[in-house]
């Protein structure tokens, strides 16, 4: 019985993780969950025996997805509410193309060390480390350029 829920415990592990990174790849918890949700009814997948599999699965099929839907639909959804600094960053990483913000998400966000990302990523971990460094470098100039902008297209 206690493995049992051992193996409960890291299913859920591994699905909040899987949640909070696709909410960030697809721009919303909506799209995150839809995506959970589809993965886990396949009877052919088996989360609790190979979690990280589990992961490159839905890494897999949020990149489809994200390749598949229009821009201005990632564009318009949002996992925080207001203009908080984790909304602003949502913004600008449905801007980022979805090679570098999955290893933005996976370094930057969730912690995962290059070596880590690499498997998930699937390139080594000097090129994580350059993608990441990429969407940093976008992101950076989408604030400074979002700052520089006047609100609403409106002049000062």
């Amino acid at each position: 019985m206690p493995a049992c829920d051992g193996r409960a415990a890291q299913l859920a592990e591994v699905l909040r993780t899987a949640r909070a990174v696709i909410a960030l790849l697809l721009g919303g918890l909506e799209e995150a969950d839809a995506l959970l949700t589809a993965a886990l009814a396949m009877p052919s997948l088996v989360p609790l025996e190979t979690p990280q599999n589990f992961l490159l699965y839905l890494l897999d099929q949020a990149k489809a997805v994200s390749e598949t839907i229009c821009a201005p639909c990632i564009r318009s959804h949002s996992v925080a509410s207001g203009d908080d600094d984790a909304a602003q960053v949502l913004r600008f990483l449905t801007h980022v193309p979805f090679d570098r913000r999955l290893a933005y998400t996976l370094v930057e966000v969730a912690g995962f060390t290059l070596r880590e990302a690499a498997r998930y990523c699937r390139r080594m971990p000097g090129e994580v480390r350059a993608l990441v460094d990429a969407a940093h470098a976008e992101l950076m100039g989408a604030a400074l350029s979002a700052r520089a902008s006047p609100p609403d297209g409106r002049d000062g």
